[in-house]
């Protein structure tokens, strides 16, 4: 459930809206609707396992085509907002990457090859 709720506070969420996929609802994250079918929409995790070619669908309140063929999913965009809640601010923090010794082209190379740097890993 932690899990859920921080990937939804990064995401968003989609009020009202079921996956007919699984059945979540509201949706968190990515919400993508059929092209084809007047009401048909899939969270992430269930476009995703339309896209390795089957088609989930375990939501009774709305019976649809199992087909795969019947269906072209894209990733909705509501153009006035109002089916969105909007990304709640993350703060950004800047790694600090330790640097270590200057190491010349003839010391010995600290990959461990035992070759020189200048003929090792400076070629890269």
């Amino acid at each position: 459930m932690a899990a859920t709720q921080s990937l939804a506070n990064m995401m968003g969420t989609h009020p009202g809206i079921t996956c007919d996929g699984c059945g979540v609802e509201p949706m968190f994250g990515l919400r993508y609707k059929c092209s084809k079918c007047a009401n048909h929409d899939l969270c992430e995790a269930c476009h995703a396992t339309f896209l390795s070619g089957t088609l989930p669908h375990n939501n009774p309140k709305n019976p649809l085509s199992r087909l795969a063929e019947d269906h072209a999913f894209d990733p909705f965009v509501d153009p006035t907002g109002k089916q969105f809640q909007p990304l709640k601010k993350v703060s950004t923090t800047t790694a600090t990457v330790a640097k270590g010794p200057k190491v010349k082209p003839n010391d010995k190379c600290p990959c461990g090859s035992g070759k020189k740097y200048k003929k090792c890993c400076r070629k890269l």
